[in-house]
């Protein structure tokens, strides 16, 4: 037995302390005794093996605290589900060749040693499910997928590991954990657009319009009646209104800081980082396996949940162009103001959605049904007409009158541009003749 290079015995029903036997196998470079009934400590003697590559102790009830190992060619070392208590020894940064650290599921307590951060050659660290605490260290893990590197880190959890691949909640009696990789970057990306796109949308157009580089037959010149580019069933259509009408534009301004509360209510419910977190966790973290299982919706759920949204909100998307469109054409501040929150508001509901679907759906229909719910706080203008009109119905269709009178007289603005803009376009062609035919004239005479 003193030569003895690998003893394997997993899977098997051994039972009591470790043999104190192995004591003599000073040669031993792997120790793989997992999935037994093996009690009691680890006996000082495994530590002391020198030329150790892979030790195996998981799935026993062993207890007492993780030894410090000597052996400097230590790749392995899979302890998790068993009872062992105690810190994480920092001693563990001294092993260059450690790839594997698995002890998820014991009951070791205190910080993760931030020395671990210098182990350049891991590939899985799994310390979920244990009772640690504070900062957890930034860990480079080879493995791919979201198992590679685990930690407990729930708000309120004691423990933060924002370089973790993946989160698990300790009080979760089914194993459940979370991916936590690139959330905080997506979620930025995400709700960034409704506000750069509009903006780079606006600076755009205009430097284009500036510089005399968009014609009349250009794509992006709307000649539609600025009549039916609004809505007169939304109370953001009292944006039109002269400055005097106070009341009709406190009302669109309330619905509109309203409607945008809404929306960031569900988006800090999307968020894991926060105490009042609605975000589900969806991978299945089992006991006894190092590889988890994640819960999530299909192609089809996210396609249907897409088109839903895209479906509804492409009339506030188009109207929103195009009164940007028209309101750097007509030089209109404030059917710019209005172009601008409509297609803001449109790519925030796109952009809360797809968040809050991320975060909380299990199924596609959970997608839909959140995807519905979200919707309506989009059409939250639409409704605060219907109450007005219901509540003080002779003073708002008085409103109504005002917005279609006002828009009507942007008709003719419109009509003097377009024909300011053709007489500009005419001037330019016949100077390009004159300038032709003078070429032509050059060369005749030239010897």
């Amino acid at each position: 037995m003193t030569f003895t290079e690998k003893f394997i015995i997993e899977d098997n029903l051994m039972f009591g302390p470790i043999p104190v036997g192995f004591s003599m196998c000073m040669n031993l470079t792997t120790l793989h005794i997992g999935k037994n009934a093996f009690t009691g400590r680890i006996p000082d003697f495994v530590g002391e093996l020198e030329h150790l590559t892979e030790v195996c102790l998981y799935e026993n009830n062993l207890q007492g605290s993780i030894p410090v190992f000597k052996s400097k060619v230590l790749e392995k070392i899979q302890f998790y589900s068993n009872q062992f208590t105690g810190t994480i020894p920092s001693e563990l940064a001294t092993l260059q060749n450690l790839k594997r650290l698995i002890l998820h599921h014991n009951s070791l307590q205190g910080a993760i040693p931030s020395e671990l951060s210098k182990l350049k050659s891991m590939e899985i660290v799994q310390l979920h499910k244990n009772r640690l605490t504070g900062v957890a260290p930034m860990i480079e893990v080879s493995e791919p997928g979201i198992h590679a590197y685990s930690s407990d880190c729930k708000v309120n959890s004691g423990i933060k590991c924002p370089s973790c691949t993946m989160c698990c909640d300790p009080d979760d009696s089914d194993d459940k954990c979370r991916a936590n990789w690139g959330i905080a970057l997506s979620m930025t990306l995400v709700l960034a657009l409704p506000v750069i796109v509009p903006i780079l949308l606006i600076i755009v157009i205009y430097m284009k319009l500036d510089s005399g580089r968009i014609n009349r037959k250009h794509w992006l010149v709307d000649d539609r009646d600025p009549l039916l580019i609004y809505k007169d069933d939304s109370v953001y259509s009292f944006t039109f209104l002269d400055s005097s009408e106070v009341a009709a534009h406190a009302i669109h301004a309330f619905v509109t800081i309203f409607q945008f509360s809404m929306f960031v209510l569900f988006i800090k419910a999307s968020n894991p980082n926060t105490p009042d977190t609605d975000w589900e966790f969806t991978i299945q973290c089992k006991e006894n396996s190092l590889m988890c299982q994640q819960e999530t919706v299909g192609v089809s759920g996210w396609f249907l949940a897409i088109s839903l949204i895209l479906i509804h909100l492409g009339v506030d998307i188009v109207n929103g162009l195009l009164q940007i469109r028209k309101a750097i054409d007509l030089s209109d501040m404030k059917l710019l103001i209005s172009g601008f929150r409509l297609f803001f508001l449109a790519l925030l509901a796109l952009a809360t959605s797809i968040i809050y679907n991320l975060a909380i759906a299990e199924t596609s229909t959970d997608m839909v049904v959140n995807s519905v719910i979200l919707l309506f706080i989009n059409d939250l203008d639409e409704k605060a007409m219907e109450v007005m009109k219901a509540f003080a119905p002779k003073w708002t269709e008085h409103r109504i009158a005002e917005v279609e009178y006002i828009m009507k007289e942007k008709v003719p603005l419109q009509e003097v541009l377009q024909q300011e803009s053709e007489s500009k376009n005419s001037s330019i062609h016949e100077q390009t003749q004159d300038e032709d035919v003078f070429y032509e004239c050059c060369l005749e005479n030239s010897p």
